[in-house]
């Protein structure tokens, strides 16, 4: 065995981890072919999780870090996708009913999805609002209450 080879140096954390990630994003076929692994892997590495604190806290590290790329990811994908619907728009033949059908539902779902933002954007607002109140009734108890190691006793 080679001396990379995770067999011979124990379990491979951040590969069973990442598997994991992936398994997320592209189902467990695509991440076990990514990985060289079997889906039973993909599998026991899943139901590891609940036994194994070290592998569930390298696999909540990894995931969060892939959701904060998937959304980095996220707003030149709509882009890239309006600009190409807008061009194809443009030089689409406006007599063809297949078109207009096609055009019409790319409109639906650029509308939905930009409801969909709204929705998201009005809920965070109101988290955040509701963040910020909180932390400022913590801090004004906090501000009232006396400090202990101040406190003298008469």
């Amino acid at each position: 065995m080679s001396s990379r080879d995770p067999r011979r140096n124990g379990f491979n954390y951040e590969r069973a981890a990442m598997a994991l990630v992936d398994a997320l994003f592209s189902g467990d076929e695509g991440a076990a072919r990514k990985h060289g692994v079997s889906t039973v892997s993909i599998w026991n590495w899943r139901n590891r999780l609940n036994t194994d604190p070290k592998l569930l806290m390298i696999f909540s590290s990894k995931k969060e870090q892939a959701e904060a790329n998937w959304s980095l990811e996220l707003i030149p994908a709509i882009l890239a996708a309006i600009d190409f619907l807008k061009r194809a728009a443009q030089s689409a033949d406006p007599t063809q009913s297949d078109v207009i059908y096609s055009i019409a539902g790319a409109l639906k779902i650029m509308a939905d999805v930009r409801a969909s933002m709204d929705i998201l954007d009005a809920r965070l607002a109101e988290f955040n609002r509701e963040a910020r109140a909180a932390d400022q009734q913590m801090a004004a108890v906090e501000a009232n209450e006396p400090n202990p190691e101040t406190v003298r006793i008469r």
